[in-house]
């Protein structure tokens, strides 16, 4: 992994600490699962609504509005979410950043480390917490990944998970 972010431009190390993001802090992971289903929903979304969902997640703590408008505004900084028109509103970059190969590996790899368990390859490539990512990726690649396992199930669906 380290050779990959050495090797990689500037623009291409976003996928690349976001995968980091939702293996090491599982809130991170949380907040980007929610915001990518209000935007998919809504086309856009406010603190008030992920602090809502995150509630019912994480309970209800005195820091976590303050701790979900600071993953958001690190969002906005990163420039996969922009400010709405009104204050505490977020909505998606006008095109979402275009990651192949083995940036786009890492970023699965990242999800199903976060999530703590493996998911069938279409859930997997339109999980919420991908939002900002317009992945790139051929099933043959993860054929011969190293840290992914394939396995195809009964209906003819391929499930995905970390390789052991």
């Amino acid at each position: 992994m380290l050779s990959l972010y050495l090797d990689a431009a500037a623009i291409e190390r976003l996928p690349i600490h976001w995968a980091m993001m939702m293996v090491a802090y599982p809130f991170f992971l949380d907040v980007a699962t929610n915001a990518g289903k209000l935007i998919n929903m809504n086309g856009d979304v406010t603190l008030s609504q992920i602090v809502r969902r995150m509630l019912d997640t994480w309970g209800d703590r005195s820091t976590l509005p303050r701790a979900t408008q600071r993953v958001l505004r690190s969002m906005v900084q990163w420039g996969v979410a922009c400010d709405g028109s009104v204050r505490g509103q977020y909505r998606p970059p006008p095109a979402q950043m275009k990651v192949s190969g083995d940036a786009a590996e890492l970023l699965l790899m990242g999800l199903l480390t976060g999530l703590g368990r493996g998911l069938p390859a279409p859930q997997l490539f339109s999980h919420s917490s991908l939002f900002p990512f317009n992945l790139k990726l051929h099933s043959n690649h993860l054929g011969r990944s190293h840290g992914l396992q394939i396995h195809r199930q009964g209906d003819q669906t391929d499930f995905v998970e970390i390789g052991h």
